[in-house]
């Protein structure tokens, strides 16, 4: 499926019907690019960035003016509708099966050489997708009280989240993308993957989750959900926390410095961790946009975080927290002067205390 984000904040899924798509890169004469062969469209013109980009499937990219007035677009939902692009902010093209055989002569073949046929364009265009990036596992270790049949679900809400959402190139996501499923259990695990290890006991005291690292340096995220019941929380909004986090920062060691100096953390769901939204019936963690934490010529069109909730950059929501470094006095907590952050926050441990421990202030 295709994913178009618009400026509002909105979102459709379906197919672009476009067959292509004319950019002008100031290389002569215009390009007409079929979007079989495009994964990315950023359209930047409207908001205040000079050059809108077309990423290609092979890696490729040109960067110039998108001159289409508006694309054609279908979804189970909508149907047909055709869209501006004055008021998109970005295409996510992945639904090429299909467009080659509407583009050839048509010809008369026998049934079933035509299913094998596009059973093979099938194949071809799933070869064709984008990397899914970071390979994650939810794996439960036991004694949780978590259903196995609610992690499937989870899992996948959180893969559309991390590619359709986390991954959309900056100022409108990270560019990062993982693929998330629910493992078996600990025996089944790939050495690849990053564990999201669902835990019964916490290593760190209050702490509901945290993302840490593997003897061999490998980003490890540690969720526990009887704490977190017993907090009033949502298991699927903590693992989404987590993992938009790790995504951003997967050793927890990555901090922005801001206009007057000041490094805060780069931390993309504290700020807004009372915020969520529901993908496919299952809550996620709202988090905040590359704008949030570093500085733009511009802030026309842009979102601070995925619900557009944010108002201005650094703004901590009711019920977040934020932390910057003081060099005489280490990590110091920014919070909601109308709702503070849960208890467990205050007290600043797991992933909190980690950072503190490992980047606080140096000893003479």
């Amino acid at each position: 499926m295709d994913f178009v984000q618009m400026r509002d904040g909105s979102s459709y899924v379906g197919e672009v019907a476009s067959p292509s798509f004319t950019i002008d890169a100031g290389i002569g004469k215009p390009l007409a690019i079929a979007t079989t062969k495009i994964a990315w469209i950023i359209f930047h013109n409207d908001g205040g960035y000079p050059k809108d980009r077309v990423q290609l499937k092979d890696a490729s990219e040109l960067s110039g003016t998108i001159l289409d007035g508006e694309v054609a677009f279908r979804s189970d939902a909508t149907g047909e509708i055709r869209i501006p692009s004055s008021s998109i902010l970005a295409i996510q093209l992945l639904s090429s099966f299909g467009r080659e055989e509407a583009a050839r002569p048509a010809a008369r073949v026998s049934a079933a050489p035509r299913t094998a046929e596009r059973i093979l364009q099938f194949v071809e265009s799933i070869l064709r997708l984008p990397p899914p990036g970071v390979r994650m596992a939810i794996v439960d270790f036991g004694g949780t009280g978590v259903d196995p049949a609610s992690l499937p679900p989870i899992a996948a809400a959180l893969t559309k989240q991390a590619q359709q959402h986390f991954a959309i190139p900056p100022p409108a996501g990270y560019g990062i993308a993982a693929a998330i499923r629910a493992a078996s259990g600990p025996n089944d695990v790939h050495p690849d993957e990053w564990v999201i290890g669902l835990l019964a006991q916490a290593d760190q005291p209050d702490a509901l989750g945290y993302h840490d690292q593997t003897p061999s340096g490998q980003p490890l995220i540690k969720v526990f959900p009887i704490l977190d019941r017993k907090d009033g929380g949502q298991l699927s909004v903590t693992i989404s926390h987590e993992v938009c986090e790790t995504l951003a920062d997967p050793n927890g060691a990555r901090a922005a410095q801001w206009s007057d100096g000041k490094f805060w953390a780069y931390e993309v769901s504290d700020a807004v961790e009372s915020t969520s939204y529901s993908i496919d019936g299952v809550p996620v963690s709202n988090f905040c946009l590359p704008p949030f934490f570093e500085p733009v010529k511009s802030l026309q069109g842009l979102k601070l975080d995925w619900m557009g909730l944010c108002k201005r950059p650094l703004e901590i929501l009711p019920g977040g927290y934020g932390q910057w470094f003081d060099p005489d006095k280490g990590w110091q907590m920014v919070q909601n002067a109308e709702k503070p952050p849960r208890a467990y926050r205050l007290a600043m441990k797991g992933r909190s205390a980690r950072r503190r421990e490992i980047y606080g202030v140096a000893k003479s």
